[in-house]
């Protein structure tokens, strides 16, 4: 009967966990792309100023709003800047979408963490890479520096 009550009081205590989680804002979400996105260009060996596009989302909506974020940089071997990318991506526990490391023509790889997405493109015949990064579509208040997105 103790075992019966301890299991019953357990389940209580973790179903009223479960309601009083809050559904993340869209500040957390764009906190977590900004410093995966940054960890991405130090993996990819591009300058830390390179240049970031912020992009609207088309989930964006009056209640919820989501950003998307394009990076253009120059790559020596862009093949080898894809798989870098993609092993620090593996490293920091995100999930695998894609993996089209091996294409010749266009190497690719695009992962997804809790609140963001991210594809990563190689151009060897422009010696580029291109980096695109994704936040959820989630309610809340977006920061003042990615109101452009809007």
């Amino acid at each position: 009967m103790r075992h019966l009550l301890a299991f019953v009081l357990l389940l209580a205590i973790g179903g009223c966990h479960m309601w009083s989680e809050e559904e993340p804002v869209i500040a957390e979400a764009i906190a977590d792309l900004d410093a995966a996105l940054t960890r991405a260009v130090q993996a990819a060996g591009l300058p830390g100023d390179v240049a970031r596009k912020p992009r609207p989302h088309p989930c964006h909506s009056e209640t919820r709003h989501g950003a998307g974020v394009d990076i253009d940089g120059a790559s020596e071997e862009p093949a080898k800047t894809v798989a870098a990318v993609l092993a620090s991506w593996r490293r920091e526990g995100l999930t695998v979408v894609s993996d089209q490391t091996g294409d010749q023509k266009w190497p690719q790889a695009t992962v997804r963490g809790r609140l963001i997405e991210m594809t990563i493109t190689g151009f060897p015949d422009r010696k580029a890479v291109w980096i695109w990064g994704s936040a959820a579509c989630l309610e809340g208040e977006v920061p003042d520096s990615w109101r452009s997105v809007l």
